[in-house]
């Protein structure tokens, strides 16, 4: 009986550490898996940093662009003539008109303002200024 006992203790034993060669072998095949992908992630968080910085400066450099080509200032004139129609000067564009005699009806057609009736005419004109 005693032998038995002893064979038994040496086979679970042995199992016993079977089992620690087959888990301490596991753990370093999922050690060895864990860096990898720690690896392969730290990888693209420096990929994904690298474009978000080119994008960063890319939008800066447009923003730059941009802020160049935006008018910086408006000027403002008033031409009042006689007549159904009134020409803003050179680089003005009209933004509202008005017309004498109680007459509301006007257009806006490129630089003039027209008045379909009344005796003058008048263009409320603007310049952007970079």
């Amino acid at each position: 009986m005693q032998r038995q006992i002893d064979y038994l203790n040496q086979q679970n034993t042995k199992n016993i550490q079977e089992m620690e060669k087959k888990l301490n072998e596991t753990s370093a095949q999922y050690q060895g898996l864990l860096n990898q992908i720690k690896t392969e992630c730290n990888d693209q968080i420096t990929n994904l940093r690298q474009n978000l910085n080119d994008s960063q400066n890319t939008i800066n450099q447009r923003v730059k662009q941009v802020e160049g080509s935006v008018p910086r200032h408006l000027s403002f004139t008033r031409v009042h003539q006689l007549g159904s129609q009134a020409n803003c000067p050179d680089g003005f564009l009209p933004l509202s008109c008005s017309c004498g005699s109680g007459c509301g009806s006007w257009t806006i057609d490129g630089q003039n303002c027209k008045c379909q009736c009344g005796e003058w005419t008048d263009a409320n004109c603007f310049q952007l200024i970079p």
